[in-house]
């Protein structure tokens, strides 16, 4: 064997025990169950912060404070806002379904943006994306899944992946599905 063909020979990641895959001779879906740790951390934080919020709005209110009861109802939105995004991140899957030309990513089963839909002939490539994030000192890292489209464009399909071996399963099952080789991609996460 050459250092050439040992380039080329691609390691499959697994498919973990949160996703499915079903592939018949015309349609490919694709499941993936977040379950995320930080859905854990947004409910516990959301709910804190709900009453708080309820607490300081109903103190402000019965001392006369308007100003600052209208302030206390600005917290309580947000405080739904995260837990709504804390249960999504607990419950919600992606669907990815390839069927008649076309590749949709959606979530369900609560309402999240980023659904699209995609001409499977404008997919040239597909590679992770690994993307660092600082917050107080402390680093963590999202994975997007994206494609590389005709003249080259590229299209982020499926982000704020946590765990890199999702994202490459991700690429790998629809290069299989699509029959796309696997080639280097600038930038890309291996």
């Amino acid at each position: 064997m050459s250092g050439k063909d040992i380039d080329e020979i691609r390691v499959l990641v697994p498919v973990p025990e949160n996703m499915s895959i079903n592939i018949n001779e015309s349609r490919f879906v694709l499941t993936y169950k977040w379950k995320s740790v930080m859905g854990i951390v947004l409910i516990i934080f959301g709910s804190f912060f709900f009453l708080f919020s309820n607490i300081w709005t109903l103190i402000a209110a019965a001392a006369g404070g308007g100003g600052f009861s209208l302030f206390g109802v600005a917290f309580i939105f947000f405080s739904l806002l995260l837990l709504y995004m804390g249960i999504a991140f607990r419950v919600n899957k992606t669907v990815i379904r390839i069927e008649e030309g076309n590749m949709s990513i959606s979530f369900t089963p609560l309402y999240w943006p980023g659904k699209k839909s995609v001409n499977i002939s404008e997919i040239l490539q597909l590679f992770v994306q690994k993307k660092e994030y600082q917050n107080k000192g402390n680093t963590s890292y999202l994975y997007n899944v994206v494609a590389l489209q005709k003249g080259n464009r590229s299209l982020k399909l499926v982000s704020m992946i946590q765990e890199p071996e999702i994202a490459k399963c991700i690429e790998q099952q629809i290069e299989r599905y699509l029959r796309l080789k696997d080639l280097s991609i600038a930038g890309e996460y291996k």
